[in-house]
């Protein structure tokens, strides 16, 4: 579950079978970044810089604060990873993945989160 830092009455769950796929498509769009991990279709536009996050943020519900500099930034990394159709390549890859447009469903949500949480100082990890 994901909580505005500071507006507590918005919040966006995912089930941990959900966020799995999440984590895999934000670490494709180079939001997230990880030792030992790598993206696998290197989409140009789309690596990772000094704004990507630690993945370790979005693997427990720990209470890690994403900033809102870090939110605004998953925010755009997810639409643009959407605009590119990373989420279908990604999961073309596996063969037990959900339906891509649920995926996509997801991605449009946790960035619509993000960009509103954005707005209110960024979110907690719970």
């Amino acid at each position: 579950m994901f909580e505005f830092k500071k507006a507590p009455h918005d919040w966006c769950n995912f089930n941990g079978w959900m966020m799995g796929y999440i984590r895999l498509i934000m670490l494709e769009a180079g939001a997230i970044t990880a030792p030992g991990l790598e993206q696998a279709l290197k989409v140009e536009g789309l690596e990772p810089n000094e704004q990507s996050v630690d993945m370790a943020k979005f693997q427990s519900n720990d209470g890690w604060h994403i900033t809102a500099e870090e939110a605004r930034f998953i925010a755009s990394r997810l639409r643009l990873a959407v605009e590119h159709h990373v989420p279908g390549d990604t999961l073309s890859f596996l063969d037990d993945a959900p339906p891509t447009k649920d995926v996509v469903e997801w991605l449009e949500e946790f960035a619509d989160f993000n960009e509103r949480a954005a707005a209110h100082g960024g979110y907690l990890v719970k």
